[in-house]
């Protein structure tokens, strides 16, 4: 029986003690890494805290509400010689507390959005010789506006209008009937003595004003509706359904954001 003797020795011969600590202090260096380019420089077109100036304009989808709202609009104005319309507008403490954005820098509010919005009804409806008058509530109510056909002096006082900033909404009644009163809905049809017959429109924005519940409220829409005046009834951050009571058949809209509603009225429906 053959066996077979295994050397110890490297086949170049025997390995020295140096050669060891030579191997054994011999450090492996990282692959280098490639030069990292420098960080672009500032678009001017970019400002501070906002967005790209070419994105500005750029939305989500149009929320089922939104789109809703635009037909409802359009169906309103296609067949009207002329409309009278009243903005109702909730002036309680969260309209001017929330954010209307979360982008960074933007600190416009739900009650800023609602004033552009006003702003661009006057083009909106520009092709109807409309009238437009606003009434704001908070826990009491203010005419802030009462009907006029001067698109300027409509966007004046949309721009200047003090927010009310209450920490009740009592007065969504007294809004109600103030908004009755310009619309002159609490007179007979007969004593209309107009030549052209004019639509009349009620808009009513609000972020969660209680209308179910309000007697006054569901008093005056029923005269409204009963003097054929459309009531519609917009909510953000409140459900289609709350709404319902107050709105003409089909007008309550529940939308995502105020931004929708400034977009509806840019597009011009």
């Amino acid at each position: 029986v053959y066996k077979r003797q295994v050397s110890t020795q490297s086949t170049w011969g025997p390995v020295s003690s140096s050669t060891k600590c030579a191997k054994q202090s011999r450090v492996i260096s990282p692959p280098a890494m490639p030069a990292r380019a420098p960080p672009p420089l500032p678009n001017p077109m970019f400002s501070m805290g906002s967005r790209p100036a070419a994105m500005s304009n750029a939305l989500p989808q149009p929320s089922e509400g939104s789109r809703a709202l635009s037909r409802g609009l359009r169906e309103l104005a296609v067949d009207a010689a002329a409309l009278e319309i009243v903005v109702l507008v909730d002036g309680s403490g969260s309209m001017g507390c929330r954010p209307a954005t979360n982008i960074a820098g933007d600190r416009s509010t739900y009650f800023d959005r609602v004033r552009r919005c006003i702003e661009l009804s006057v083009e909106a409806f520009q092709g109807h010789s409309p009238l437009i008058g606003i009434v704001q509530f908070g826990d009491r109510a203010n005419v802030e506006l009462a009907l006029t056909a001067d698109g300027d002096r409509v966007k004046a006082v949309s721009r200047r209008m003090p927010f009310m900033c209450s920490f009740s909404e009592d007065g969504i009644g007294e809004g109600f009937m103030k908004a009755e009163e310009l619309l002159g809905a609490k007179e007979e049809p007969e004593s209309r003595t107009e030549e052209v017959v004019r639509k009349r429109i009620l808009l009513f924005l609000t972020d969660g004003a209680n209308v179910a519940n309000d007697t006054e409220v569901m008093d005056s829409c029923r005269r409204l509706r009963g003097r054929g005046v459309a009531v519609l009834c917009v909510g953000v951050g409140v459900r289609a359904s709350h709404l319902d009571a107050a709105a003409s058949p089909g007008h309550a809209y529940e939308l995502r954001s105020f931004d929708e509603l400034v977009q509806v009225f840019q597009e011009r429906f």
